[in-house]
């Protein structure tokens, strides 16, 4: 968090004000803001009316595997079920 705090400019206690759950705070809000990137890509996709099946499915495939790879990512921080820190 010392790290974090000096690279952004920010004193900890700031840093602990706009997170309270310190890193594990930090890491859900960055999954949550990359998995509703994931579900406007994947909005696209299902929109896109000229691209064959085939090809919308394996750009499908690929959203799922990223975001699978992000919830397994950095030491397990995400369980199954899970909850998103505004809930």
């Amino acid at each position: 968090m010392q790290q974090l705090s000096d690279q952004l400019g920010l004193s900890r206690k700031t840093l602990y004000n706009h997170f309270p759950g310190g890193k594990r705070g930090i890491w859900m809000s960055c999954v949550e803001r990359e998995m509703l990137d994931f579900s406007d890509r994947l909005s696209l996709i299902v929109e896109d009316h000229e691209s064959d099946y085939v090809d919308r499915g394996g750009r499908i495939l690929d959203i799922g595997q990223e975001a699978v790879d992000l919830s397994n990512g950095a030491e397990g921080f995400i369980s199954p079920g899970e909850k998103s820190p505004q809930e």
